[in-house]
């Protein structure tokens, strides 16, 4: 997983991205019913969801980087050369 972060640490621009960016996919890949910003954050920080859940949305929905950038490292890092 560090490796994976380290990956698109490089797209999302700002260090400031970097734990919202690991908390989304960390709750991504629970094993939850509902995937939305909400469960997120509670499985992700379960005694400070409401901080948590402020946190992930500007990231998801507020936050400057870019879809495009962060689509090409992702294909660019499972597809071969």
């Amino acid at each position: 997983m560090r490796r994976l972060y380290r990956c698109f640490d490089r797209v999302i621009g700002h260090a400031d991205r970097a734990e919202p960016l690991k908390d989304y996919c960390l709750g991504l890949l629970m094993p939850m019913e509902r995937k939305s910003v909400e469960p997120l954050a509670a499985v992700t920080a379960p005694s400070r969801v409401a901080a948590k859940h402020q946190s992930l949305l500007h990231f998801v929905g507020q936050a400057p980087w870019s879809d495009a950038a962060l689509l090409a490292r992702v294909r660019d890092w499972v597809l071969p050369p």
